[in-house]
């Protein structure tokens, strides 16, 4: 009597077991889509980048459980030199080779891309707060290769997709010069008591207070153009312009952005049209 019902029950065993193995296991990888964001102008519209202003040369991808602080280290890490890639980046990684457990879970992603050699990457098991406090020191830059860091904040869940819209850590200025007589032309540019460094990541409102100044970079006749870090409103920046003709040159001043009080932001386009009279 009992082997009538063990055999009776091992069809509806064996049928169970079949249903649990059958179950789909999670996508152990997730597809990332990084882009740089446009160019705002001063008047918040879109204004397209020059050459060199939206490549990834490099990429460091950070992944932390979205319930922890901020002293929590990274739970999952990715990086890549050497791309070029002007504007999209698209690629796929397998949990195992960034550290993601396979377990469902859900992140907050951070990246920063393109940084120069002068910053000191933070490593696979950085914290939120390390990031947070990681800064850029302004450096010279060529118009061929201005080398703009970049930096966004995303959320991963478990079997999506991740995309992330980068935003570059430095505003874009462009000065024209205008003499109101014949016979002048601006030789030399420079930009007085800009921002000497900078946070990477966006919206953290961070305004240090170290100032230098720098050359702008020549990109035509009169023309020339800085990137500059971001500013605090009431903290005076300035551009001076050297007038020449002939063996003469004079040297004229004029407030960066003073309808908003001296105030810059990062991934802003600023323009200024100065006219001078050398007399």
């Amino acid at each position: 009597m009992s082997q009538i019902l063990i055999g009776a029950l091992l069809p509806i065993l064996g049928s169970c077991v079949q249903e649990v193995y059958d179950i789909p296991e999670i996508d152990r990888q997730v597809n990332i889509a990084l882009s740089v964001s446009p160019h705002e102008a001063n008047t918040y519209s879109p204004v397209a980048p020059v050459a060199g202003e939206s490549t990834i040369d490099n990429v460091y991808i950070w992944f932390f459980p979205i319930t922890t602080s901020d002293a929590t280290a990274s739970v999952g890490f990715y990086s890549k030199t050497g791309l070029g890639i002007d504007g999209v980046l698209n690629f796929t990684l397998l949990f195992a080779d960034i550290g993601l457990p396979a377990s469902p879970g859900v992140y907050e992603v951070y990246v920063l891309a393109n940084l120069p050699a002068s910053t000191v990457i933070p490593p696979r098991n950085a914290t939120k707060d390390n990031l947070k406090k990681l800064r850029e020191k302004q450096f010279v830059r060529t118009l061929a290769n201005p080398m703009i860091s970049l930096s966004g904040i995303g959320y991963y869940a478990t079997g999506a997709d991740l995309s992330i819209q980068l935003q570059r850590t430095v505003a874009r200025f462009d000065l024209e010069c205008v003499s109101q007589l014949p016979g002048w032309s601006a030789v030399d540019a420079y930009v007085e008591y800009e921002s000497l460094l900078a946070v990477y990541l966006a919206g953290l409102n961070v305004y240090p207070t170290e100032r230098s100044t720098s050359k702008m970079l020549s990109t035509g006749s009169n023309t020339f153009r800085a990137y500059l870090y971001e500013n605090k409103a009431g903290n005076k920046i300035q551009v001076k312009v050297a007038m020449k003709n002939g063996l003469l040159v004079r040297y004229f001043t004029s407030e960066l952005n003073s309808a908003a009080n001296g105030k810059i932001d990062r991934n802003k386009v600023y323009t200024m049209k100065l006219t001078v009279n050398p007399v």
